[in-house]
C-alpha cells in the first residue's frame, strides 16, 4: 500500500515540475521578467512564487492531508505522515540572467525519510527523478528515458568534480578544502547547484560537491543518489547533507570525503534517507 502510495505521489510531482516548468518558460528570457530582493539581497521572481503556488495546489487537489515545505511559502503542516519539500527555481540567479540551468526541484517524504524526488530543468529538456526501491531514471534532451547511474571512476586525480566557484570557498571560510580539492582532482567546474547535482548523477560528471542547503536544495538528491547506485551525504559521511555535501559513487565518495576531511572522514552511511 505503501508503495502505492508512493508511487502517485510520484507521478504527481513529475507533473507538477512539469508544469511549473513550462511557466518558468514563459518568462525565461523575456523583458517581462520582473525581479525582486529578498531580505538576504537574493532574487526572487514571479516565477518561483507562482510556480510554488501552483505545485501547492496540485498538492492539496491530490493529497489534500499531506504536508508542504517550500522556499517560497510558509509550510503547511500535514496529518497524513506525507511531506512535500518544493523549489520552484532552483538557481533564480540563472534564470534571470537567461542561463538554462535552473531547475524545479520536488522531493517527497514519508515520515521522515526522503522517498521520491525530482529535478526538472525545462530549459533544457532534462528531468532525473527516482523513489526509494524504484530506481532512478533520466529523460535526456533527446526525449530518451534511461536509467540513471554515476560514474564508476574512484581516482581523484582523473576525475571532472561539480563544485562551487572558488570565490564561494572564500566567502564561507573553507580556503583548506577549496586547495585539497583542487590539488586531488583533475578538474572542477560548477553550474547552478541543482544542474551540478544532475551531472553527477547521470555519470557526466564524476561527483558532486557544495555547501550551505536548504532542505528543499537538495531534496530529490537524497534518495536520486542512493537510487543511482551512489552516496548523497555530508563531506564527512554523516548525514544530514545540508550543512555540507557531497554525491559520488562509492569508491570516488570515499576517496573525496578523506581529501575534504583531512582523512577524519566518518564511516560512510549507505547514503541519505531523510533529514
Amino acid at each position: 500500500m505503501q508503495h502505492d502510495a508512493l508511487e502517485l505521489r510520484l507521478k504527481v510531482a513529475l507533473d507538477a515540475a512539469a508544469r511549473s516548468g513550462d511557466l518558468a518558460m514563459s518568462l525565461y528570457q523575456s523583458t517581462d521578467l520582473a525581479v525582486e530582493r529578498k531580505g538576504d539581497g537574493s532574487p526572487v521572481t514571479s516565477a518561483d512564487k507562482d510556480g510554488e503556488a501552483l505545485i501547492r495546489r496540485m498538492i492539496a487537489d491530490a493529497f489534500p492531508d499531506d504536508g508542504v515545505m517550500g522556499e517560497e511559502h510558509p509550510e503547511k503542516t500535514g496529518t497524513s505522515g506525507w511531506r512535500w519539500v518544493i523549489d520552484p527555481i532552483d538557481g533564480t540567479n540563472s534564470f534571470v540572467r537567461g542561463v538554462p540551468t535552473f531547475g524545479v526541484l520536488i522531493g517527497v517524504e514519508h515520515n521522515g525519510s526522503m522517498d521520491a524526488g525530482v529535478a526538472h530543468f525545462p530549459a533544457l529538456d532534462e528531468t532525473v527523478w527516482a523513489s526509494r526501491g524504484g530506481g532512478a531514471w533520466w529523460k535526456t534532451s533527446r526525449g530518451e528515458t534511461v536509467p540513471a547511474r554515476l560514474s564508476t571512476t574512484d581516482e581523484p586525480a582523473k576525475a571532472l568534480v561539480q563544485a562551487p566557484s572558488p570565490p564561494a570557498f572564500l566567502r564561507y571560510g573553507r580556503e583548506k578544502e577549496l586547495a585539497a580539492i583542487t590539488n586531488s582532482v583533475h578538474r572542477t567546474h560548477g553550474w547552478n547547484d541543482a544542474y551540478s547535482f544532475a551531472l553527477a548523477a547521470t555519470g557526466r560528471a564524476d561527483a558532486v560537491l557544495g555547501f550551505k542547503f536548504s532542505l528543499w536544495d537538495v531534496a530529490p538528491f537524497m534518495v536520486i543518489f542512493p537510487e543511482a547506485s551512489g552516496l548523497f551525504t555530508a563531506w564527512d559521511g554523516s548525514s544530514p547533507a545540508m550543512a555540507t555535501a557531497l554525491g559520488a559513487g562509492p569508491g570516488m565518495h570515499t576517496a573525496l570525503a578523506r581529501v575534504l576531511t583531512g582523512g577524519r572522514s566518518a564511516e560512510r552511511r549507505g547514503g541519505e534517507r531523510g533529514r
